[in-house]
């Protein structure tokens, strides 16, 4: 009988100590929420990939249609070595025009006309990181604001832009090929407090960030 009673007994303290654990959780979860609703800000990326590939001039197909029958296929090769490494090495000069205010204010012009807003140039360009993928042609536009269907609209006016520019630049020897279309975030990527420095989220391992932006307020 004494046996059962202490069984009894410890059942019951167990029981009592579960009761408060769920209760602690339950008040854990509730802060957590209400902490994440008022103290922190929901954040929504889209990004565009681009291929950058150079194109022979005017005097370079008239004298490539001359050369055509006496060019070896090792010859062709070198020659289009020879064009991609131009387009990555033109690739730094590129992203710099891209950080510039007149290219950014031309995709807020695009975005407002296009969607009816009235956002400044200034807060396109906080609002874009670019990065260039290590050793390729390849440059990545990531643009994350507090609302998922912003940042997949300045995507779409990228798209549209980023090829634009690259074609008036230089005489058009390097230009843009959609690689990746952008696609509109369905959920919030992070949680980050307002002013809290921006951790960039690498989807590719050998990526190199060529410029930090903030992000919009």
């Amino acid at each position: 009988m004494n046996i059962d009673a202490n069984v009894q007994k410890a059942i019951n303290s167990l029981i009592k100590k579960w009761k408060l654990l769920i209760l602690f959780a339950l008040i854990g979860a509730l802060a957590a929420f209400i902490i994440t609703a008022n103290f922190t800000t929901l954040t929504y990326t889209s990004s565009i990939e681009f291929l950058a590939y150079a194109v022979d001039s005017d005097q370079e197909l008239t004298e490539s249609a001359t050369l055509a029958s006496s060019q070896s296929a090792s010859s062709q090769r070198t020659s289009n070595t020879s064009k991609m490494n131009y387009a990555m090495k033109m690739l730094d000069t590129y992203i710099e025009i891209f950080s510039t205010n007149n290219f950014n204010q031309s995709v807020a012009d695009t975005l407002n006309r296009t969607y009816g807003t009235d956002y400044s140039a200034a807060s396109i360009k906080n609002s874009i990181v670019i990065s260039q993928i290590e050793n390729t042609a390849m440059f990545v536009f990531e643009i994350t604001t507090t609302d998922a269907d912003l940042s997949y609209h300045i995507a779409q006016t990228l798209q549209k832009c980023v090829p634009e520019t690259m074609a008036n630049t230089n005489q058009g020897l390097v230009l843009a090929e959609l690689q990746d279309s952008p696609q509109r975030a369905a959920a919030a990527e992070s949680m980050q407090y307002p002013k809290k420095p921006y951790r960039r989220v690498n989807r590719h391992n050998n990526c190199r960030v060529i410029r930090r932006a903030a992000r919009l307020p």
